[in-house]
């Protein structure tokens, strides 16, 4: 699942209009440096799209994939495969941020408000969880970092790692 903000009772109040964006004009897609983010703009057939410019694998630069059906993204690196409108990876381990963003008149608005710390804890324990079924040690050290971003302590994920190994010795 994308990290949409908006969703799950966030309010749309960090509204910022980045205006015309000539690269994305003259490319269909174009990066943004904004609020210490860097954002990838994709505009198709199918609509236009915000993401995290950087892949949660190995953090390649998603600008410049390749675009597939209008609406998914595949990175040029590893090949991590993602559906621009909900962030969801269709091939690969981990989902990309998205961003809502419409346009209003030639202006390109996009909305930075902050996925809240608990929506983002329990996407990250579900990630980890997933990754301990699979024995996908990179993504769990992905997934730590993710929890520690949301305020979880490393003890706790030591504890919650120990009671799920334990029935399995």
């Amino acid at each position: 699942m994308g990290e949409q903000a908006g969703k799950n009772g966030a309010e749309h109040h960090n509204l910022v209009n980045l205006g015309t964006v000539p690269k994305l004009e003259a490319d269909g897609r174009a990066v943004v440096k904004i609020a210490g983010l860097q954002i990838a703009l994709f505009e198709s057939g199918a609509g236009l799209f915000a993401i995290n410019n950087r892949c949660p694998h190995e953090g390649f630069p998603l600008v410049e994939g390749s675009l597939k059906d209008g609406c998914r993204l595949a990175c040029n690196w590893h090949g991590w495969t993602f559906d621009l409108t909900s962030g969801q990876a269709l091939q690969g381990g981990d989902a990309v941020r998205t961003y809502p963003v419409e346009r209003r008149g030639g202006d390109v608005w996009i909305d930075l408000t902050p996925v809240p710390a608990a929506v983002r804890r329990d996407r990250a324990l579900a990630e980890f969880d997933e990754a301990m079924a699979e024995h996908d040690y990179e993504r769990l050290a992905r997934s730590l970092v993710r929890l520690e971003g949301a305020g979880v302590a490393y003890e706790d994920m030591a504890a919650r790692t120990i009671l799920w190994s334990a029935d399995r010795l």
